[in-house]
């Protein structure tokens, strides 16, 4: 019954790494003080789960998530900085736009909530560009843009995933310390990756196209 390629057994071996990868994810944004130890954890998470995808299942987790942590710790932080400056800019600016209680202020307030539409999409692809490609900080940003724009319709599955991740761990708080983060990072980082093969495919059928010209 609990065979190597029973279903039990493959269920079981899943819930372990995600609730181990969840735990590192936790337990490193503690030690980094929080602020400075969220984003290289979460990058770290994102990187451990990418392998999974590609197939790389029996990677050691520990040695893997620390090495991406260690390695991206400054570089995710500044990536982070930018991105949270760029949130509290645009949340400043609805709070502002609103309290001008006339019509130019109403158009601001409208324009900037389609700018927060943008940057959301953005965030939602930012840190699978950041474990998929080996780019500067403002590539990330840029190369993030272009894709969920191109993509909309994986930015919204990841939008409503993140959504209903959320209520499942208000309703079920365990669920919190167990999979709030390595289980939305695999369904994130599963859509996110097949946006990056359609591109990749793209991308090598013009050169294929050019090369032949």
């Amino acid at each position: 019954m609990f065979t190597m390629d029973s279903l039990l057994y493959k269920f079981t071996v899943w819930f372990m790494r995600l609730a181990y990868v969840n735990i590192l994810w936790i337990v490193l944004t503690i030690t980094g003080l929080g602020v400075f130890g969220f984003f290289p954890s979460t990058v770290a998470m994102f990187a451990v789960v990418r392998h999974w995808i590609r197939g790389d299942t029996e990677i050691p987790i520990l040695i893997t998530f620390w090495s991406h942590y260690k390695t991206n710790f400054m570089k995710t932080n500044m990536l982070g900085m930018v991105m949270t400056l760029l949130g509290l800019m645009i949340y400043w600016n609805l709070l502002f736009f609103i309290s001008m209680n006339n019509q130019i202020g109403a158009m601001l307030f409208y324009l900037t909530i389609a700018l927060a539409l943008v940057y959301f999409v953005v965030v939602s692809f930012i840190i699978p560009v950041y474990v998929h490609y080996d780019l500067k900080v403002v590539g990330y940003l840029k190369y993030a843009f272009i894709i969920s724009l191109s993509y909309p319709h994986h930015a919204l599955y990841i939008g409503f995933s993140s959504i209903v991740m959320y209520y499942a761990t208000l309703f079920f708080p365990v669920l919190f310390l167990f999979f709030s983060g390595s289980f939305l990072s695999l369904l994130i980082m599963r859509f996110a990756y097949v946006v990056f093969e359609r591109v990749e495919r793209k991308n090598s059928s013009k050169e294929v196209v050019a090369a032949e010209v």
